[in-house]
C-alpha cells in the first residue's frame, strides 16, 4: 500500500492577523494551528483558528483539496474579572488529504467591532 505524503502550509497574507487588530481598548489576535504539518493520503488531521478578543464574525479559508469529516467545531469563553472583560473563541475542522500534493491553505477573515475613545 502506497503512503503518501501531503504537506499543510498556512499563508496569511496580512500583517495585521500576525500583530494582533487593535480594536476599541482590546487587541483582538487570530491564530491558526495544525495538529500535523505532514500527513498521509487519507489520513485525519485537525485545523484549529483561535481568536482572543471581540469578533463579530469569522470566515474560515477555502479547503480545496481536502475532505471535511468533522466540523466546524466551535467553543466560546467570556470572562470578567474587576470589569475587565476578555473573550475568546476556537473554531476547528477535521480534514483528510484526499489526494498527493501540497496545499496551501488561504486566509480567513473576521470581522471586529470598532471602537473609537
Amino acid at each position: 500500500m502506497k503512503h503518501y505524503i501531503l504537506s499543510v502550509l498556512l499563508l496569511w497574507t496580512s500583517a495585521l492577523f500576525a500583530n494582533g487588530i487593535k480594536s476599541g481598548a482590546q487587541d483582538v489576535k487570530v491564530t491558526a494551528s495544525v495538529s500535523k504539518s505532514v500527513v498521509g493520503t487519507g489520513e485525519a488531521f485537525e485545523i484549529s483558528f483561535s481568536v482572543n478578543g471581540n469578533i463579530e464574525s469569522f470566515n474560515p479559508p477555502a479547503l480545496n483539496g481536502f475532505q471535511v469529516v468533522g466540523g466546524p467545531n466551535q467553543s466560546s469563553s467570556y470572562s470578567s474579572i474587576n470589569g475587565n472583560t476578555t473573550a475568546s473563541m476556537s473554531i476547528s475542522y477535521d480534514l483528510v488529504g484526499v489526494k498527493e500534493g501540497e496545499y496551501i491553505i488561504g486566509p480567513s477573515t473576521c470581522c471586529c467591532e470598532w471602537k473609537t475613545g
